[in-house]
């Protein structure tokens, strides 16, 4: 116990960036780091590893592309929050799609925010995430799905930089 007076540390927050492109993935890692140092980051590539990475682990946040390569990031959507008005985990997404009725649609589906990649500064993002976590106190891991059988075989497994 903490010496009379002082507050026990936060635990720090924890995001789990799933993207295909590389350096969009990173960069954004990079920017939010900076906004914040004691975020720590996870990485996925395809939706099949993230999935998989969250049902051992829990994170604050998911900042999730809707155009993966191995899934629709609509189907990683639904399997996070397959309740949209009762989300168990904070979900934004950041993407590269253009179509505003996508972004609508992702809302209406869970996500707590729905962003652009090009033009979206790094602040809001962070921003984003901070609303999305507020939104959502009560995380957890995934509970193993029926729907969601797979094996997790990719050579990309989710990692802290």
């Amino acid at each position: 116990m903490p010496p009379q007076g002082q507050e026990i540390p936060a635990k720090p927050l924890s995001i789990l960036i799933l993207d295909g492109d590389d350096k969009a993935r990173y960069d954004l890692a990079e920017q939010l780091k900076q906004l914040s140092p004691s975020l720590v980051v996870y990485h996925a590539v395809i939706g099949r590893t993230a999935l998989e990475f969250l049902h051992s682990h829990v994170v604050d946040c998911v900042v999730l592309e809707l155009d993966l390569k191995d899934m629709s990031g609509f189907e990683v959507l639904n399997t996070l929050v397959p309740s949209p008005s009762k989300p168990r985990i904070a979900v934004v997404v950041r993407t590269r799609l253009t179509h505003p009725s996508l972004l609508l649609v992702a809302k209406q589906n869970g996500a707590q925010a729905a962003l652009v990649k090009n033009g979206t500064r790094p602040e809001m993002v962070h921003a984003a995430i901070a609303h999305a976590i507020a939104a959502v106190p009560c995380r957890e891991k995934l509970p193993v799905l029926r729907s969601v059988r797979f094996r997790c075989t990719s050579s990309n497994p989710v990692s802290s930089p």
